[in-house]
């Protein structure tokens, strides 16, 4: 591995014709094949050190995870360390991330960095972030393309979905596509975003309605204004194509589809870590059918 980021020779093209070699700067191109790699060695180091940091009581972790304990969530470049909101465990954090910087040479992007601690007061939480250079955060927050909230989704949360989809039917809509062409995108481009967020919280009827009415007047009339002329009804157009419909879902089936996946996987993921943080604190050795887990958890558990 050291060779593959020591060696490496780049040569460009000029006027159609390759000029030379140089050698990289820092031995890696932005998308280079072996990038994922190197990532996923850095933060398996990051979190023995997290990890480590618990056990030695250098910072205590949140008080709903330690069982299973849940140090951290890291995806691409981004990571979420989770602890009980103290200053002495906000210091030990910076202090294992300053290790892990010069271990690793990758170091904490303060201005991308936020705090967010619930239940202390705001000028406390301003007064921690601002000691240590950290931006004082929010919920509601997106978070990989989709909000993380501390309630159900209203209509504002739900806004960035509405504009990507209405924004994609916009710029197709000076095309001249078939009725067939315009069934094709909407099967694989508008219910694929539709389904990255369906998969991650269930989305309210209100959500459905404004989307089907947009899938349904684009599919008909090339537009998302009005579905004027369409021939058929919405509901008959999604319907099997053995019984005289086009193959399409309706919204509602396929957001009840990914709910009922979230409930396959608390029975059938026994190494899942959602499935054991779910376990160990929602439902903590009750029936899933018991009335009083609806009161328990979250809103998107009320909704499962």
């Amino acid at each position: 591995i050291y060779l593959c980021i020591s060696t490496p020779r780049y040569s460009i093209s000029v006027n159609g014709e390759l000029a030379g070699y140089f050698k990289g700067k820092k031995g890696l191109r932005q998308g280079d094949p072996i990038s994922s790699s190197l990532f996923v060695l850095a933060m398996d180091i990051l979190s023995k050190l997290l990890d480590k940091a618990v056990a030695s009581n250098l910072f205590s972790p949140h008080p709903l995870c330690t069982d299973p304990l849940v140090t951290h969530l890291s995806f691409a470049d981004d990571v979420l360390i989770f602890f009980d909101g103290s200053e002495n465990s906000l210091q030990g954090i910076l202090d294992i991330l300053r290790d892990f910087q010069t271990t690793s040479g990758l170091s904490l992007n303060l201005r991308k960095s936020c705090l967010f601690i619930d239940g202390n007061k705001p000028e406390v939480t301003r007064h921690l972030a601002s000691l240590h250079g950290l931006t004082h955060g929010s919920l509601p927050v997106r978070y990989l393309g989709l909000p993380l909230l501390p309630h159900k989704l209203r209509p504002q949360d739900y806004q960035p979905l509405i504009d990507r989809v209405r924004s994609k039917i916009c710029s197709w809509t000076a095309k001249q596509l078939s009725f067939a062409g315009r069934l094709q995108l909407i099967q694989s481009v508008i219910y694929s975003l539709i389904s990255f967020w369906a998969a991650s919280f269930p989305l309210p009827k209100s959500c459905l309605d404004l989307l089907e009415k947009m899938c349904n007047a684009y599919l008909w009339n090339g537009s998302s204004e009005s579905a004027r002329g369409a021939k058929v009804s919405w509901s008959s157009v999604c319907t099997p194509k053995n019984s005289g419909g086009l193959g399409l879902r309706r919204l509602e089936d396929l957001n009840q589809v990914f709910s009922l996946k979230l409930i396959w996987l608390l029975f059938s993921s026994k190494g899942s870590l959602w499935v054991a943080w779910m376990n160990s604190n929602v439902i903590r050795g009750r029936l899933f059918w018991s009335p009083s887990l609806q009161s328990s958890g979250s809103w998107i558990w009320s909704k499962l």
